[in-house]
């Protein structure tokens, strides 16, 4: 019984500290000078101090459980996908306008030729573009509609 009004005690006790946003950053998040890549490994604490809280949080299924994730949305056309407590993946969707890698929303896809070369793989509705990153290899999936860029997915090489 010591035990059991001990452990009622103790977590009674336990303070519950919420993360909060940084005042200065909430809903401040300037999309023509933010750099998607340098978010990829960002820690929870850095999402919520850059960012503040996300707008709507989801879930992405994988076919097997260990693809899960979980997914932040940002109202800013940013959504970023979690893998044990890191951002593995980011996207980038309408309204967001700044650029990834010289490439941004509606450009054609000629454009994204020019810009980015050749892909190193290509289906009908998009395109895969390879690139060496800090520590890992970093990969970014341009999907097209009507001949221009609709999404941009931007993530780790390694998972």
């Amino acid at each position: 019984m010591a035990k059991l009004m001990l452990g009622g005690i103790l977590l009674l006790g336990l303070q519950h500290t919420p993360l909060m946003a940084n005042p200065a950053q909430k809903g401040k998040i300037d999309p023509h000078t933010l750099k998607p890549e340098t978010l990829l490994g960002m820690t929870l604490e850095d999402a919520f101090d850059r960012f503040g809280p996300p707008h709507q949080v989801g879930v992405v299924r994988g076919s097997e459980p260990w693809q899960d994730d979980v997914l932040f949305i940002y109202p800013q056309g940013i959504s970023l996908f979690w893998f044990q407590d890191r951002v593995w993946q980011i996207r980038l969707s309408a309204p967001f306008t700044g650029k990834v890698r010289g490439i941004q929303i509606g450009d054609s896809r000629d454009q994204v030729s020019e810009v980015l070369g050749p892909p190193y793989y290509t289906e009908i509705s998009w395109n895969l573009y390879h690139f060496e990153g800090p520590s890992y290899p970093i990969r970014l999936r341009v999907f097209f509609k009507e001949g221009l860029v609709e999404d941009l997915y931007l993530y780790r090489g390694d998972f």
